[in-house]
């Protein structure tokens, strides 16, 4: 059980004023959407707005909409998520209450990156830097973890090692697993997706894989522990493509075929394209037998135009490097004209995520 929620649950035991109890089930309703537990969150929520659905509190509205965002994040609805957190900030900015718009703001930040809306992200980061909420650890931790994951993708080891220990502390201060759990989660996921990249670049690091493949572990072995169930598939994918990386196509189509759909994933991180081109990548580097100039031909390639520029990048060189290898049984004009474009979304993505965020790197 986290802390933050027995912490919770104790204060529920003796606190009478509505108001503050309803708030401090919005935020166990957060947490309990944060580790998958997306019904009870819910739950939690309709209990709430039976007698808060009038709008007599601005703080129990912003907490009440800062979880429904939460809940739909993890649901992979990102742009409902988005709107709910920019409700949440305004009506926290009206309030003029500090703590408020500086959580409100920490999760805008959050899911603006997460969507790549990099400008927006600053002005929330921005925004948070001038409240005075040093040592707020909820809103310091989940700061840190938008601000480990750009510095990770972005290859800056130093930054994104000081944000890691930045948000641990904070996290480890409120007793909370989940963001515990979201940073070793980010720092193996991003870390991976950030060799992938370089991969895709001719400057990859096998001698990350090792770290990489623990931290996958260690994030593993937490969700196991805490009972959190969100995101879970991500970290089974992230073993095969690793396995891929690591010269050892066998095990990766192995771990690929047990990939129980793309459902699991956000439809910018994984779709059936992609999951089919790391499939036919890993099956023509194990030599099985599988015909890839017919199962290229039956791609739908503008299914990869949905995904993350990183992400894209990745599946248009395998597929540019399949074309090289099968040459002559497949068209490679607009496998290698994909790849081109691929690179120069990748390098705009790139530039204007270090503009976002220089400031804290």
């Amino acid at each position: 059980m986290s802390q933050l929620l027995d912490r919770i649950a104790s204060r529920l035991l003796t606190e009478r004023d509505e108001s503050v109890r309803a708030e401090l089930l919005a935020t166990r309703a957060a947490y309990l959407g944060r580790i998958g537990l997306s019904e009870d969150a819910l739950e939690v929520i309709r209990t709430i707005r039976q007698t808060f659905n009038d709008g007599r509190s601005g703080r129990v509205t912003c907490s009440v909409l800062v979880a429904e965002g939460v809940i739909q994040y993890h649901a992979f609805n990102s742009h409902s998520a988005s709107d709910k957190f920019a409700r949440a900030l305004l009506l926290a900015e009206a309030l003029k209450m500090p703590d408020l718009v500086g959580i409100c703001a920490a999760w805008k930040a959050f899911i603006d990156f997460d969507l790549s809306r990099f400008e927006s992200m600053q002005r929330s980061l921005l925004l948070i830097r001038d409240l005075g909420l040093e040592q707020h650890h909820a809103v310091q931790s989940r700061v840190a973890v938008t601000l480990m994951t750009a510095a990770i993708l972005l290859g800056r080891t130093a930054a994104a090692k000081k944000w890691f220990h930045h948000g641990h502390h904070h996290a480890v201060s409120d007793g909370d697993l989940a963001c515990i759990d979201g940073l070793l989660f980010n720092r193996a996921v991003f870390g991976l997706a950030r060799q992938r990249v370089a991969w895709a670049l001719t400057t990859f690091d096998p001698q990350a894989c090792a770290t990489i493949r623990a931290e996958l572990q260690s994030a593993r072995n937490l969700q196991s522990m805490a009972g959190i169930t969100t995101m879970r598939g991500h970290i089974d994918l992230c073993t095969a493509r690793l396995d891929l990386l690591e010269g050892k196509p066998g095990e990766a189509t192995d771990a690929l075929e047990r990939i129980d759909g793309v459902h699991q994933f956000a439809g910018k991180h994984l779709n059936s394209t992609a999951l089919a081109i790391d499939r036919l990548f890993a099956l023509s580097a194990a030599s099985r037998d599988v015909n890839v100039p017919a199962e290229i031909g039956m791609l739908d390639l503008t299914a990869l135009d949905t995904l993350d520029p990183d992400e894209r990048l990745v599946a248009m060189t395998m597929l540019a490097q399949l074309g090289a290898r099968y040459s002559g049984l497949v068209d490679t004009a607009p496998l290698n004209s994909g790849l081109q474009d691929a690179r120069v979304d990748y390098e705009k993505y790139e530039s204007q995520l270090l503009a976002s965020t220089s400031p804290w790197l």
